[in-house]
C-alpha cells in the first residue's frame, strides 16, 4: 500500500488499545520491508510497556506519579539497558537512548527498573 499509508496504519495502531491483537502483522510487513524496523521496535516496546514488562529498544516514555504526588519523567524500564544502543542501532535509530530521552521528556536519561518504578508508585509491597 506504500510507505505512506502503511506508516498511517501503524501510527493508528500503535495509539490504539489494539497493538496485541495487530503486533504480529506489524512485525511481519518490518520483516518483508513493507514498514521500518524502527517502527516496529516501537510498537513492540509499547506493547511490552503495556503489559508492565521491560521495553527492549527504551522507545517508550511515561510520566508517573509517585506516591507522594510527585510527578516524574522517564524512559520505561529497558532490559539489558547496559546494551540498548546497540539494538537501536540494529533497528535503525540514530539516537542513543539518552539523546532520545532529553528530545523526547527534556530530562537527563536515567536507568530505572521495573522494582523500582513499583516503589516510586508507591505500589510495591
Amino acid at each position: 500500500v506504500g510507505k505512506e499509508t502503511s506508516n498511517a496504519a501503524w501510527l493508528v495502531i500503535q495509539h490504539s488499545n489494539k497493538i496485541e491483537q495487530y503486533l504480529p502483522m506489524i512485525k511481519a510487513a518490518g520483516e518483508n520491508g513493507e514498514l521500518s524496523k524502527s517502527l516496529v521496535a516501537m510498537m513492540e516496546d509499547r506493547h511490552l510497556m503495556n503489559q508492565g514488562l521491560e521495553q527492549i529498544y527504551g522507545t517508550q516514555g511515561k510520566t508517573i506519579t509517585t506516591a507522594d504526588k510527585t510527578s516524574i519523567s522517564l524512559i520505561w524500564p529497558i532490559q539489558n539497558p547496559e546494551s540498548v544502543n546497540e539494538r537501536r542501532k540494529e533497528v535503525g535509530f540514530e539516537e542513543s537512548v539518552e539523546v532520545y530521552c532529553e528530545r523526547l521528556l527534556s530530562v537527563p536519561y536515567k536507568v530505572y527498573t521495573l522494582e523500582e518504578i513499583k516503589k516510586l508508585e508507591g505500589s510495591a509491597k
